[in-house]
C-alpha cells in the first residue's frame, strides 16, 4: 500500500486536510520524525462534549520514528490500524452534527410558526398573552408594593397591569 492510500482513512467530513511533518530525529541520526496531522475545521461554540472530543480525537495526529526505509511502512501500519476507529469517530460525529442541525431548523421553524400565529393575534389577545408570560411579582412583594435594590435598601414601586 502506498503513503498516499494510506492517508485516505484520516480523510473525512471533519477532516478535510492531512499535513505531513517530517524532521530529522534529535538524538538519533539515522531515524526521521514523521507526523500526520490532521486539520479539523473550528468546532462550533455549541458543540456537545461529546462531538468536542470526537473532533479532538479526529484532529490528533500520527507519529512515527524510524529509520527513512521503514518509516513509510511504520506510518502506514498505524494509520492502518487506527483507521476503523477514526472512521467510527467520524461517523458519530456526522450524526452528533444531523442531529443539531435538525434541531436548529426545527427551533427555528417553531419560532417562526409561534411569531407567525401571535401576530395573527387581535391586538387585545396580544396584550393579554404578554401580560400573562410576563414574570409576577410573589404575592408578599405584591402585597407590600415594595423591592429591595442591590444596595438592600427598601424602594417602593407601582404595579400596574
Amino acid at each position: 500500500m502506498s503513503l498516499i492510500t494510506a492517508l485516505t482513512p484520516l480523510l473525512n467530513a471533519k477532516t478535510a486536510k492531512v499535513v505531513l511533518e517530517v524532521s530529522a530525529h534529535p538524538s538519533k541520526d539515522d531515524h526521521l520524525v514523521v507526523v500526520a496531522k490532521p486539520v479539523v475545521g473550528p468546532v462550533p461554540n455549541n458543540a456537545s462534549e461529546e462531538l468536542k472530543l470526537i473532533i479532538a480525537g479526529l484532529a490528533t495526529g500520527i507519529k512515527v520514528v524510524a529509520t527513512a526505509e521503514a518509516v513509510e511502512a511504520e506510518l502506514v501500519a498505524a494509520i492502518t490500524e487506527q483507521a476503523p476507529q477514526r472512521s467510527e469517530w467520524a461517523q458519530r460525529a456526522a450524526q452528533i452534527t444531523a442531529a443539531a442541525d435538525a434541531a436548529a431548523k426545527k427551533g427555528a421553524t417553531s419560532k417562526k410558526d409561534a411569531n407567525t400565529k401571535a401576530s395573527e393575534k387581535a391586538p387585545e389577545q396580544a396584550v393579554e398573552t404578554a401580560q400573562k408570560d410576563a414574570p409576577q411579582p410573589s404575592s408578599e412583594e405584591a402585597a407590600k408594593g415594595q423591592d429591595e435594590t442591590p444596595d438592600g435598601k427598601i424602594a417602593d414601586f407601582d404595579l400596574e397591569l
